[in-house]
């Protein structure tokens, strides 16, 4: 099931299929990467429990074995739609023996999509509906049309950070999505804007941990086109310190991705 949300500036549109956008169109432009399988199929999938991989995909949390694909279980498994009204929508997805075979805690994760005026606000809560501390990370994976416009470059775009980005940024290993804290790559230091070019993402995502900015925002050289996205959101459970990775297909594909999450890169242990 597909549910579009419209308002006088933009529309949005919602599958219950991992509660994951499908389109974000504004003034009659489509915003959202809308798949391709020669680069990618995906669009916006949600990451929970985990954001990236397990070592081998399996790990151990509070004693429990855990197995899980890429991203975690929510995007697999499907959500059920509780709320909904002329602006915004509630996806809701509770365990079940499904994700209790990959991830063995009992959670409740509600969703909730709101068009305020021309921007679009996610709202992730998660409950713990078991009497025991249950690890997770949750994050969002939307991909970008980048050019959004025919007759445009990928490198007519840049990354503009609303503070100076003080740390060399990280990288996840290219065959196993592991991350070495000790690897730190040399492409944007003390500075704000990131020129984009494809090969910047040979070697994978580019991952920004400790920053202070609170937007990331894609615009195109020449104007002032583009979009905004928020990466310092406060958190049900308090702020916490937020590492958004860039990721692009780097052979040629239109997109880009922004992921924001909570908590250390591949975490699920205790």
């Amino acid at each position: 099931m597909e549910l579009t949300l419209k308002n006088e500036h933009c529309a949005v549109t919602v599958t219950d299929a991992g509660a994951m956008l499908c389109s974000l169109v504004r003034d009659g432009r489509e915003y959202l990467w809308q798949g391709d399988p020669a680069y990618w199929a995906g669009q916006a999938p949600v990451c929970f429990p985990i954001v990236g991989v397990l070592p081998k995909g399996a790990s151990t949390a509070f004693g429990k074995p855990c197995r899980m694909k890429r991203h975690g279980v929510a995007r697999i498994n499907p959500f059920t739609l509780t709320e909904h009204h002329r602006n915004g929508a509630t996806f809701t997805q509770a365990a079940d023996d499904n994700t209790l075979a990959a991830y063995p805690f009992d959670y409740r994760l509600e969703i909730r999509y709101e068009l305020v005026d021309s921007t679009v606000a996610v709202t992730y809560h998660i409950i713990n509906s078991g009497g025991e501390p249950m690890p997770f990370v949750i994050g969002g994976h939307p991909a970008f049309n980048c050019p959004l416009a025919a007759g445009e470059r990928f490198e007519d775009y840049k990354v503009r950070f609303d503070r100076p980005v003080t740390k060399a940024p990280l990288r996840p290993d290219h065959q196993t999505g592991i991350v070495d804290p000790a690897r730190r790559y040399n492409v944007l230091v003390n500075g704000q804007e990131l020129p984009l070019r494809h090969d910047l993402f040979y070697d994978d995502a580019l991952i920004f941990d400790q920053v202070e900015a609170k937007a990331a925002t894609l615009v195109r050289w020449a104007t002032a086109c583009g979009w905004s996205t928020k990466i310092w959101p406060t958190c049900w459970f308090g702020p916490q310190r937020m590492t958004p990775p860039l990721w692009h297909w780097s052979h040629g594909a239109a997109f880009l991705i922004v992921r924001t999450r909570t908590a250390p890169w591949n975490t699920v242990g205790a």
